[in-house]
């Protein structure tokens, strides 16, 4: 659609193709003015009159702008008047799928290494005053760069769960199915937009990591409608029986995020990856009664304090243990009431003594006992500092006399001799 070298409106050069979808493409761009590279994403030609797919696209640069993330790609600029594009900031390196070909299959400490910022970045977007549902995440839509960050990508079909009572117009039409099919949840491939939450997001999370971990589909079939009727109906195939060294427990957690009825899955995507974390730590995953649910954080304490939390929690407590705290709680509590009374009755007496005592029994208390020591301390001697010694002068050696020198050199009138 656009050419290398064409201009395209607010001062952008195309400088080649990057890749193309279904909906678009996506070229590299440069500033002209600042000389910086940028990717261009911009509809077909047939989609561009369609009212619907040009307000998606309108939406997708308006919920992506809201979202700052450092694991979301940002958007720089976009324009949704005669030609609508996105400019976003320009990576390098792979997607998740190709990741997943070049390799075969991904380790656990690999899988969780990847989810645990993607994530991050889906807690920021659940979390929204309005929460924003992804309803996309797969391998395509999860970029590994070449420095180690892992970002999300294309909010293009991404729902925005409006407040009870708010009667704005959704755009998915009732019955529609959006997504990809092997990583959609029941109630997508059902066409069931009122029952999209962040659940249908953690559905895909599991599915993603079947898939790295085998290397192979959670849900695949020979065609469209097989994939669907697997989705709906049936459940994958336990890992065990597709690869070896993978942890027991993350088959208990994969099949509670891949739960047909949304209800039995984790209801936020951090505490299916608090569960995860726990495994890595050599610890099992926590019955579904006990987790919390939690907000992101940029920092992994969050998730250690949950999982210590969860270790306690979990932890039997005996009767002789309990009853024996409670002991050392009252105890503890005696010893403070007692000093408590103790100053209490110290300065209720010393209050006494000095409003309800004669004037007579005062002074004689303070001429018999208080005057001892007051004449006690005046005669006790100030000691006086050392006097510093005096150091003697050296005695100065007299040099013994020449016989000239005792010699008179003058006579008695003072006349020098000659």
């Amino acid at each position: 659609m656009y050419a290398t070298g064409r201009i395209v409106k607010g001062g952008y050069c195309v400088l080649g193709k990057l890749g193309q979808g279904g909906m678009g493409a996506v070229y590299e761009v440069q500033k002209i003015k600042t000389g910086d590279t940028y990717a261009l994403k911009t509809l077909y030609a047939q989609f561009i009159d369609h009212p619907g797919y040009k307000e998606r696209f309108e939406r997708e640069a308006r919920i992506m702008a809201e979202l700052t993330h450092p694991n979301i790609v940002q958007i720089v600029d976009y324009n949704v008047d005669d030609v609508p594009f996105l400019v976003m900031e320009r990576l390098f390196g792979m997607d998740l799928t190709d990741r997943i070909k070049q390799a075969g299959f991904l380790t656990f400490k690999q899988s969780l290494e990847i989810l645990t910022p993607v994530v991050y970045a889906l807690e920021l977007a659940h979390n929204k005053r309005e929460p924003i549902v992804h309803r996309d995440l797969k391998p395509d839509n999860i970029f590994l760069c070449n420095d180690g960050t892992v970002k999300l990508l294309d909010f293009g079909i991404a729902k925005v769960l409006k407040p009870e009572g708010d009667t704005a117009t959704v755009l998915t039409m009732v019955g529609s199915t959006m997504g990809t099919m092997n990583f959609m949840s029941p109630e997508q491939a059902r066409g069931d937009i009122d029952n999209i939450d962040q659940r249908t997001d953690v559905f895909a999370l599991g599915a993603i990591l079947h898939q790295m971990l085998s290397g192979k589909y959670a849900f695949d079939g020979k065609s469209m409608a097989l994939v669907l009727h697997n989705v709906m109906n049936e459940n994958p195939i336990p890992l065990a029986q597709l690869v070896e060294n993978v942890p027991s427990d993350v088959q208990q957690v994969i099949d509670k995020a891949l739960a047909k009825d949304k209800s039995d899955r984790y209801p936020t995507a951090i505490e299916f990856l608090a569960n995860l974390q726990r495994i890595d730590q050599g610890m099992r995953p926590a019955p579904s009664s006990q987790n919390k649910q939690l907000t992101p954080r940029t920092e992994n304490n969050h998730i250690r304090i949950q999982t210590t939390l969860d270790s306690l929690s979990s932890a039997s407590v005996s009767p002789v243990s309990e009853t024996h705290l409670q002991r050392k709680h009252h105890k503890s509590r005696a010893g403070l009431f007692i000093v408590l009374g103790m100053f209490a009755v110290g300065g209720g007496a010393a209050a006494s003594y000095f409003t309800n005592t004669p004037p007579q029994f005062r002074r004689f208390v303070d001429d018999k006992i208080f005057k001892r020591f007051r004449t006690k301390a005046e005669k006790v001697p100030k000691l006086e500092p050392r006097p510093k010694p005096i150091k003697a002068e050296p005695k100065k050696r007299s040099r013994p006399k020449s016989r000239r020198s005792t010699r008179r050199r003058y006579n008695k009138r003072g006349s020098r001799r000659r």
